[in-house]
């Protein structure tokens, strides 16, 4: 009867293999930790964005409703409209102190509104950053940090828009743009915010007019794109 031999491994070349092993299963690790961040970090980015502009643009619409409040803000306080003794409009004069207080008190109170601490440090769920319904709102919750910018950029925008044959819609409207940067750990994402707010308007009410100029298009290369029907007068510039 034949005996099979064993041959032993030598512990030398154990060692080697579990050294093997141990060296292939980091890598292995290693290469699904890469993978599941170039994956998930895309998706965290654009949600911690999302969330940093609704919330500073919530910020910006509390502040710029609190000084409309405050300072009562009306068409009569920022627009001086004149008319002759038949009543027709002759000129329409935006207060410019006025605007440029308004807009400094707002730019202000908008600056002071986007550094209080409830908007600097966000707490959110970390499955809310992983735009799951199953995973929104649980899991430790990671520190967002909205970083806004030095300086707020306001600026009052006047509009005509016409309502009828005799009547003109006059619309002020404040713009606000400002910068921030939604900060996780390990991911940064730069936002730039735009919000408009109707502050004043006033309907003009005139009589039919005998002449009358269109003016169409966006406004490039104006002197080409005006039509006149009979108008014997240039208009008066009523942009505030």
């Amino acid at each position: 009867m034949r005996h099979r031999r064993w041959h032993r491994i030598p512990r030398i070349e154990a060692r080697h293999l579990r050294s093997i092993r141990l060296i292939l299963l980091a890598l292995l690790l290693i290469s699904s930790l890469f993978y599941a961040d170039r994956q998930v970090r895309p998706i965290v980015r654009t949600m911690s964005g999302y969330i940093a502009q609704n919330v500073c643009t919530q910020a910006i619409n509390n502040a710029v409703t609190g000084e409309l409040r405050q300072d009562g803000i009306d068409y009569e306080s920022l627009v001086a409209v004149s008319r002759d003794l038949d009543g027709k409009v002759t000129s329409i004069e935006t207060d410019v102190s006025r605007i440029n207080l308004f807009k400094a008190q707002v730019t202000g109170r908008i600056i002071e509104a986007l550094q209080a601490d409830e908007i600097h440090n966000l707490y959110v769920p970390a499955g809310t950053l992983l735009d799951s319904p199953l995973l929104s709102g649980r899991g430790p919750k990671l520190n967002l940090k909205v970083v806004p910018a030095s300086t707020v950029a306001t600026d009052i925008v006047g509009e005509f828009t016409s309502s009828s044959i005799n009547q003109t819609r006059h619309q002020l409207y404040l713009t606000v743009g400002v910068d921030v940067t939604a900060v996780l750990p390990g991911v940064s994402t730069p936002l730039h915010i735009d919000t408009r707010f109707l502050i004043a308007e006033t309907v003009i009410v005139g009589e039919v007019p005998q002449a009358f100029t269109e003016v169409y298009g966006d406004g490039s290369g104006l002197p080409n794109k005006v039509e006149d029907y009979g108008a014997a007068t240039a208009l008066p510039d009523l942009t505030p």
